[in-house]
């Protein structure tokens, strides 16, 4: 929920910032960024953390995480007075170390689950649903982080088609933590 109250903040600000200018506009939306950022990270980390056997895997998802908070401490008051490019590329690297760190994590998932002796329906786990939809999401979006201000620049239709993939596969992960969350309850129960 408090993922996706951020990411819906940072749409929201992006609308209603209609008549401010644009460089107060993209000052705005890198700081909201660089907080969903630390947000999203600890949170999925966290929760991978505790069904990842590789304690190596473990200790890289913290120092990662504790890398990109303090990264994030230092950026943060710059970006609230002067805005740059070069801040937003520093953006743009946090979430693709924050995006390979995670996908690291979920094919330990998947190699852990592969190694597996004991047969399990993955299709009633939670685990595997959260896994699969941070798995997609992350792969089709790291396209879009790596190229997607140069594409902006000098080929705005791959850049919508990135934009568009990029979207599909964030709703596919919020409807695979849906289920999971439904799976979850009837576990319970």
């Amino acid at each position: 929920t408090l993922y996706l109250l951020g990411y819906l903040v940072l749409q929201v600000v992006s609308i209603n910032t209609f008549g401010t200018s644009s460089l107060f506009k993209k000052n705005l939306i890198l700081i909201i960024n660089n907080c969903v950022i630390i947000i999203e990270y600890t949170m999925f980390s966290l929760w991978l953390i505790k069904i990842i056997k590789y304690d190596k895997i473990r200790l890289l998802s913290i120092f990662i995480n504790w890398l990109l908070l303090f990264s994030i401490v230092i950026i943060q008051p710059y970006t609230f007075f002067h805005y740059s490019e070069y801040l937003e590329k520093i953006s743009l690297n946090l979430n693709t170390i924050e995006f390979i760190t995670l996908l690291i994590i979920c094919l330990c998932y998947f190699h852990e689950t592969s190694k597996n002796d004991i047969k399990v329906n993955l299709s009633h786990s939670p685990s595997f649903w959260i896994n699969s939809g941070l798995l997609v999401y992350i792969t089709s979006s790291i396209p879009f982080l790596v190229c997607g201000s140069y594409l902006h620049a000098n080929n705005k239709e791959a850049y919508f088609i990135l934009n568009s993939i990029h979207y599909i596969s964030l709703s596919m992960l919020f409807l695979a933590i849906a289920k999971a969350f439904s799976l979850n309850k009837l576990l319970e129960s």
